[in-house]
């Protein structure tokens, strides 16, 4: 897809003289709503609303849909009834009516749409991007242009995590509240708020199919949940510290922990059995995650080395030699082939899968690194800083392509979507 900066529209429809399209506007859009209450609008009672039938067409000239829609619908109202489009799509999509851009609260009628007209559908090929911060806020951004899309938010304490769904509809962040919330991309509306722990939630993520959503917490607790309703399904209880990540296996069968207890530990799902325990670090567990044929486990520690296991046996076949801080995130890459630390002085680096060599190093982050990890294709790299930014990386040529900027506080986690 061609990106929106790049596009032009006709004033007079998708076929018309070419103008430039207005600049997007950056963080907390104006999200629109309709009227409270039809019936206490003055015109509402004298003049019945008809709905208009309106073309929507892709930049390329082809109809996308013919609806039936009203004056008061804005982008979020349209996005919803075009279901071919992903959460993020409809985030990112453009449309616009002859030279104006409806976006934010700008309606139908605003632009002067009414029966029979014809709007231009864009939807960029850009990737989006989340980043959770102490300022009690999560943020989406565009990952390439480095623009705010929106911003959630509801916590009344630092959040520590934010992650999209597999299929990007939603997001869903963790806070020092003790709450998890799962929020509407295309809108930044909460749906849905998890509580149950009687601590801080340190992480929270998404099964494969999005039908379970795992929490950890300085309760000690790992606490598994269904999606849809909210409902706690099991409480993993054997950690005898703050609990730093958890996540689930493919399958679902498996919960990988990593705890500031020293260990990490694997459990059943189905049963809470704690299955192995990975003894081995010296200082917190700050993270832990499959590899991506699920047969080794990568953990990050406190006592500066990162470590790689073997899940069924719990053997620790290597060790990074010690950094000049704290490790406080490892990850795989997709393939498997690299492995990503992030480290409290600020620097990210890529090493070999065995940990023995190091592949690229990128320019450090002015402080603190939280987190880092890779995009779905393995081609970048984002980072979350104490510096209030994120940064997005080349992992063939290690320039920085995109930072974030608009966070009143340090960062804490970052996250492709999936």
């Amino acid at each position: 897809a061609v990106p929106a900066s790049q596009i032009a529209f006709g004033e007079s429809g998708p076929l018309g003289r070419r103008a430039s399209l207005p600049p997007t506007p950056g963080c907390s859009p104006a999200w629109p709503r309709r009227p409270a209450d039809l019936a206490s609008v003055a015109f509402a009672a004298a003049t019945p609303i008809l709905a208009m039938r309106l073309t929507v067409f892709a930049i390329s000239g082809g109809v996308v849909a013919v609806l039936d829609a009203q004056p008061w619908w804005t982008k979020q109202d349209l996005c919803e009834q075009l279901p071919a489009l992903s959460g993020v799509q409809r985030l990112l999509a453009r449309i616009v009516y002859g030279t104006a851009e409806i976006l934010g609260a700008v309606t139908l009628a605003d632009v002067g749409a009414t029966d029979g007209s014809e709007v231009v559908l864009i939807v960029s090929g850009a990737k989006c991007a989340v980043t959770a911060s102490y300022d009690l806020t999560a943020k989406l951004w565009n990952a390439e242009s480095g623009d705010c899309l929106c911003t959630l938010e509801g916590h009344v304490a630092p959040v520590r995590c934010a992650v999209f769904s597999p299929d990007s509809s939603m997001v869903l962040t963790a806070s020092d509240d003790g709450m998890a919330k799962l929020w509407k991309v295309i809108s930044g509306a909460c749906l849905r708020t998890l509580s149950g722990h009687v601590g801080g939630l340190r992480s929270a993520d998404f099964s494969v199919d999005g039908a379970t959503i795992v929490t950890s917490s300085d309760d000690r607790t790992v606490r598994l949940w269904t999606a849809t309703s909210g409902k706690e399904l099991q409480s993993l209880v054997g950690h005898s510290g703050p609990v730093r990540t958890a996540l689930l296996s493919k399958d679902g069968a498996i919960v990988l922990s990593a705890s500031s207890d020293l260990t990490a530990r694997l459990w059943r799902s189905s049963s809470t059995e704690c299955i192995r325990t990975l003894l081995g670090h010296d200082a917190p567990v700050t993270a832990a995650v499959f590899s991506p044929t699920e047969e080794l486990v990568l953990t990050a520690s406190d006592d500066r080395t990162a470590k790689v296991w073997t899940a069924s046996s719990g053997e620790c076949l290597h060790t990074l030699a010690p950094q000049p801080s704290p490790v406080k995130f490892a990850a795989f890459s997709p393939d498997g082939a690299v492995a990503l630390t992030a480290c409290a002085d600020g620097a990210a680096t890529l090493w070999s899968a065995d940990l023995t060599k190091c592949v690229r190093a990128f320019e450090r982050h002015g402080t603190w690194l939280a987190s880092a990890s890779f995009s779905p294709d393995g081609a970048s790299v984002i980072t979350a800083s104490f510096d209030r930014t994120a940064k997005v990386w080349s992992v063939s040529t290690g320039e920085c392509m995109c930072s974030f900027v608009g966070h009143a506080a340090p960062l804490v986690f970052a996250a492709f979507e999936k």
